[in-house]
């Protein structure tokens, strides 16, 4: 949630389909570097153009509603509102960080990419996405 409360317009590079991940807004408020302490590329899907367009070609927060000290609030009151909606059960921003991960990975995406994409420092963090996979334990199955 933070990195996405840091998320300004100049971090959006729509004609290359890229979001750089530079800083993260701390619950208190206060502007930090990532986690990593390192920025990074997130690619962006082809769907999400059109919306972040406009807020490329303008100079803004990209959720300004939650940049100030109340965001995690309004982000979790919108998480609770969407899961409602669905009918699903109320999931965390985290758990969707690592649904993402889960799925790249079993899509077979090179742990090495979802590390970059996720920021991870150490690619042992990144493996854990992998392990709780049907993949993962066919593979180890079938070495036996």
């Amino acid at each position: 949630v933070g990195e996405a409360r840091g998320l300004q317009s100049t971090d959006l590079d729509v004609a290359n389909r890229v979001i750089r991940v530079e800083r993260q807004i701390q619950r208190a408020g206060g502007e930090d570097s990532t986690k990593g302490k390192r920025g990074r590329a997130v690619p962006v899907v082809k769907s999400l153009v059109p919306i972040l367009e406009p807020l490329a070609a303008r100079e803004c927060w990209v959720f300004p509603e939650v940049t100030n000290a109340s965001g995690y609030k309004v982000v979790w009151k919108t998480m609770r509102a969407v899961c409602a909606e669905a009918r699903l059960p109320i999931v965390s921003p985290k758990a969707l960080r690592h649904t993402a991960a889960s799925v790249l990975v079993s899509a077979g995406y090179p742990l090495a990419a979802v590390q970059r994409m996720l920021g991870h420092a150490d690619p042992r963090t990144t493996q854990r996405y992998a392990s709780h996979l049907p993949m993962a334990w066919s593979a180890v199955l079938d070495e036996k």
